[in-house]
């Protein structure tokens, strides 16, 4: 993600409580396999490059295959950092549920009484 652009999946209520959209979240996630889907072409395809331009002999062969490199170590960091937001953002969303699970019990409960 470039950092002028971020990824929001919760919001404050009227009481300035953190609250999750599950909809947001699922289309956050939804979206971030979507790139991490995309990166895992560009890796194979960076991969490629390294070792074609391993066949090759000459310094623009050389620098093709080092700044390939390059490019794939930060590639495989984004994929990296995608799949952690989206475990992070799964993980949220279902402690959110379990609150919401447990919020309802209660009033549940209290009602009855």
């Amino acid at each position: 993600m470039s950092e002028g652009r971020r990824i929001t999946v919760a919001f404050v209520d009227w009481n300035g409580n953190i609250t999750i959209d599950e909809a947001a979240a699922e289309a956050d996630i939804r979206k971030a396999a979507v790139a991490e889907s995309i990166l895992r072409e560009t890796e194979n395809a960076l991969k490629s490059l390294v070792i074609e331009a391993g066949d090759f002999q000459g310094d623009t062969a050389s620098a093709i295959g080092e700044k390939s490199q390059e490019l794939l170590t930060k590639v495989r960091k984004l994929m990296s950092d995608l799949e952690n937001m989206q475990s992070y953002t799964r993980q949220v969303v279902a402690r959110y549920r379990k609150l919401d699970q447990e919020i309802k019990e209660y009033f549940e409960k209290n009602a009855r009484m």
